[in-house]
Parts: structure tokens; sequence; C-alpha cells
């Protein structure tokens, strides 16, 4: 199966534990015809929505970043492709052994600049 360019990816983050993937595309669909929905669930708190047009899913991170889904205020962004550090996984500080600060493997990952154009870019 062909992976969904990055552009057409949402990440939605700061989601209730009790989310439901019907509550999560009901908000996003306003926007465009999706290709996917999926709510994480261990462990939950964020989902990943898939558009079939870029142009809607740069639509939607504008239109619901900050909103409240499921009665909590999310954070919407663009898929950055790269996974990010799990805050239980961290190694360091205390008694030696740990990373450095400049030689940790968990740097914070940015979503990247996502130019906006009039141009039609379908997703697949």
């Amino acid at each position: 199966m062909p992976r969904v360019p990055l552009d057409c990816k949402i990440y939605v983050g700061d989601l209730p534990r009790d989310a439901t993937e019907k509550e999560v595309e009901r908000a996003f669909s306003y926007y465009g015809p999706l290709r996917s929905v999926w709510v994480a669930r261990n462990p939950a708190g964020f989902a990943f929505v898939e558009f079939e047009d870029n142009r809607d899913a740069e639509d939607a991170v504008r239109g619901l970043d900050g909103t409240n889904i499921s009665g909590s205020r999310v954070r919407v962004e663009l898929s950055s492709g790269k996974t990010r550090p799990k805050p239980w996984a961290r190694r360091g500080g205390g008694g030696g052994g740990g990373i450095s600060c400049c030689h940790s493997v968990f740097r914070h990952v940015s979503v990247p600049y996502v130019k906006h154009t009039d141009e039609y870019e379908p997703c697949h």
C-alpha cells in the first residue's frame, strides 16, 4: 500500500483518553474527504488523520488547532513523519551513565515549514 504524502497527514494531540474515531472523523470531515482516521489507545491522547487533498489538510490545521474535540482543547499540526521521544524513556540527569544534552537522541522535532500554494497536489 503506498504511503500518504506528509502534507496530507495530520497529527492531533492532547485528545482525551476516551476520544472516539467517530468524534475525530466528524470534526475533520468538515474540511474535505478523509482517507483514514486512527486514534491511539495505548498510550491514548493523540490521533492521525489523512486527507485526500493537501489543501484540505492545511485548512483543517488552520481551522481546528486550539479548538475543542471530545471536550479537550487539541493541538493540530501537519505530521512531520518523525517519531517523538517517550517521556518515560528519557535518560540523563542524576549520577553518571546518562546521555549528555548535546548528544541526546531525544532532540526536539519540529514540524517542517509547508509552503502554501494554490496548486492542486493530490495525495495518492
